[in-house]
């Protein structure tokens, strides 16, 4: 099967699946869901129990339709952006799975979920995967140097961020009571939610607007996520055991998006290629960092504990940073001149080819501006006019056509106005170095430099051969090879024109006829060859005795 039928096929297999039509209906689907559940929750239907089940439920189902979509996606598409969906679908998956175990545990088994417990395993292993699956789709010249430091960017946005968040909320979590495990868990979350929506922020700010609809779905869903993650880890210090209807409606729309992301009709995930230093994104958050921090240097309170050792590691990363775009730049720089080495080659390869080209073409290949002044001539002038390229520059070639043939090649320019490619072809006697007169077949070509005329490209060829041997046949075949007179074939047709012109005229027409007795005689006698002398002689001394209009004609022989 052919490439455009594979694609046909595959097309066909997922229309209903990729396209608009479904793609606006899951929209839908998505607000109503998410409604309804909300819906539910808010009004408590059925009782804690129901509305627990159906919250559980609702994730799992949330989480398990964005899986699916993604997962889905990558059988459709090439090895990379397949390595995309399957990583981001099998995020989904791991989060599912530590959803549906959660639910066994409060729907099922009616028992507290264990914090730290196997859910937390799967919730955050979601996080790395969502990660890999973006940097998966880093490209370009720079190779693993571009996905590093697109990971040190997240890394710098997630320390700035949890820098500032420290200070202002997660300090006043950690120390509260609990057990030291279940504190970090609780920070963990938010912590790699701002660190995988940072690597979607930064990879959506490298790739074209129509190739950011994916992603800014995807970055919308991690949004939520993170929003919902930051209120269970809130409710969580707080003893609370049910999480409130936005950290749930957080969760289902968050996955309801990245299954949008997947349904998207819109152009395939980009390829993204790390370059310089435009992406500003990770120091955003740091320079608010910087401010804090500058703020407790103001008020006399210095950085202590995890504020300081998380403020070294940020700046740790931006100085990483800086190390891997210098190793970048270098490494494009190298690229640039490898390729501009290779070009340069490569137009001076090609310069060679075409001189050796024209040199060893046996037509002469002149380039005039459009008075006809010689700009170029190929080295083959020397051998069909006898003139030294040298000679013809700034001279004005059309001066070397013969007068009686420069309206041919007038006509000839004129016809190809307005028009590129090649021109009409013109025969034309040109001046040779010696004073004779070549005959010539030339083409001339309009030659344009953005979009202006500027002369034309005149490729000429000798054909005074070819024109010396049609004249030849031309004659042998109206006239006696062996008397040079006029054959049968001329002979009738001139009598035709005179009998028609005596029709037209009234004037007279006459006709000798001519024969030669006994000349079997002298063939027979002498031979042969005195025969023919003896016609050839007779020829010239008849043309002698006719006028220049009269036609003298062997019909015998």
């Amino acid at each position: 099967m052919t490439e455009v039928d594979n694609h046909t096929e595959q097309g066909s297999a997922q229309h209903w699946w990729f396209n608009d039509g479904f793609y606006r209906r899951a929209r839908w689907i998505l607000v109503g869901y998410t409604a309804l559940l909300g819906l539910w929750m808010v009004t408590g239907w059925g009782g804690d129990a129901v509305v627990t089940a159906a919250d559980d439920i609702g994730e799992v189902i949330a989480a398990a339709g964005a899986a699916a979509a993604c997962l889905a996606r990558s059988f459709t598409r090439d090895a990379s952006r397949k390595r995309f969906w399957r990583l981001l679908g099998l995020s989904c998956l791991s989060w599912m799975v530590g959803q549906a175990v959660a639910t066994v545990y409060e729907t099922v088994l009616h028992k507290a979920i264990p914090f730290p417990g196997a859910p937390d395993v799967f919730f955050l292993l979601s996080t790395p995967l969502a990660i890999a699956a973006v940097l998966s789709i880093f490209d370009g010249p720079v190779g693993w140097t571009s996905r590093l430091r697109s990971l040190v960017d997240a890394c710098i946005v997630g320390s700035s961020a949890l820098f500032v968040s420290w200070a202002v909320l997660l300090e006043g979590m950690f120390h509260t009571d609990g057990a030291f495990l279940e504190k970090t868990i609780a920070i963990a979350y938010p912590v790699g939610d701002l660190v995988a929506i940072s690597v979607v922020l930064i990879a959506g700010g490298r790739g074209r607007i129509g190739e950011r609809i994916a992603l800014g779905w995807i970055s919308f869903g991690l949004l939520s996520i993170a929003v919902a993650d930051s209120g269970f880890a809130l409710l969580s210090q707080s003893d609370a055991t049910t999480a409130t209807t936005l950290c749930n409606l957080g969760w289902v729309l968050g996955f309801g998006m990245i299954a949008m992301a997947a349904l998207a009709p819109a152009p395939e995930m980009p390829r993204l290629i790390g370059s310089g230093e435009r992406n500003l994104v990770p120091y955003i958050p740091f320079l608010l960092a910087l401010v804090l921090a500058g703020r407790f240097a103001l008020i006399g309170e210095g950085l202590q504990g995890f504020l300081l050792l998380d403020g070294v590691v940020a700046v740790g990363f931006v100085c990483v940073r800086q190390v891997l775009t210098l190793r970048e730049n270098h490494i494009l720089a190298y690229g640039l001149e490898d390729k501009v080495r290779a070009r340069t080659k490569e137009l001076a390869d090609s310069e060679e080819r075409f001189r050796n080209l024209i040199s060893n073409v046996s037509d002469v290949i002149a380039m005039v501006d459009t008075e006809g002044n010689g700009l170029y001539l190929s080295p083959s002038v020397a051998t069909v006019l006898g003139f030294e390229p040298e000679e013809l520059l700034g001279v004005n070639l059309f001066s070397l056509v013969h007068p009686e043939d420069i309206s041919q090649v007038a006509e000839a320019l004129e016809a190809s106005t307005g028009r590129e490619g090649p021109g009409q072809i013109v025969e034309v006697r040109v001046r040779h170095a010696d004073g004779s007169w070549r005959h010539s077949e030339t083409v001339a070509s309009k030659v344009f430099s953005n979009g202006v005329h500027e002369g034309f490209l005149l490729t000429t060829r000798d054909v005074t051969a070819r024109k010396i041997l049609e004249e030849q046949l031309a004659h042998q075949a109206f006239h006696d090879p062996l008397t040079g007179l006029a054959n049968r074939a001329l002979f009738c047709d001139r009598l035709d024109v005179s009998v028609a012109r005596v029709a037209r005229t009234g004037d007279t027409v006459s006709v000798v006829f001519i024969d030669l007795d006994e000349f079997k005689v002298v063939n027979d006698t002498l031979g042969h060859r005195h025969g023919d002398a003896f016609l050839r002689e007779i020829a010239t001394r008849l043309r002698t005795c006719v006028r220049g209009g009269d036609t003298v004609a062997r019909l015998g022989g």
